[in-house]
């Protein structure tokens, strides 16, 4: 059985994944930062969207899941991708799986 470092429920939206980014070991601070969520598998890039700095001087903030986000059980990769004025750096890459969810009555 594979770990995945993240979880999301198949067809679920409307509601937030929250993050907090470190630079070792310790918060980054994120102000003035534009942060982007990169999901893919093997097929290519799924979903590139945009992030809300919760506090930025935190190094925290969220993407709200949008309706086909997640649709389809799959496995994804997954990281933050960080820019500024003349900077721009990509997190370590995480896992994912999308978990089915009960059938509709």
């Amino acid at each position: 059985m594979t770990n995945y470092d993240s979880e999301v429920n198949q067809g679920n939206y409307g509601y937030d994944i929250n993050f907090t980014v470190n630079k070792k070991g310790s918060p980054k601070d994120l102000t003035d930062h534009t942060v982007t969520l990169k999901v893919w598998n093997d097929d290519g890039l799924h979903l590139s969207g945009g992030c809300t700095l919760v506090v930025a001087a935190s190094g925290t903030c969220k993407y709200t899941v949008q309706d086909g986000d997640f649709d389809d059980l799959e496995e994804y990769n997954w990281l933050l991708q960080l820019t500024k004025t003349g900077y721009k750096k990509d997190t370590k890459t995480y896992s994912m799986i999308v978990k089915a969810t009960a059938p509709n009555a």
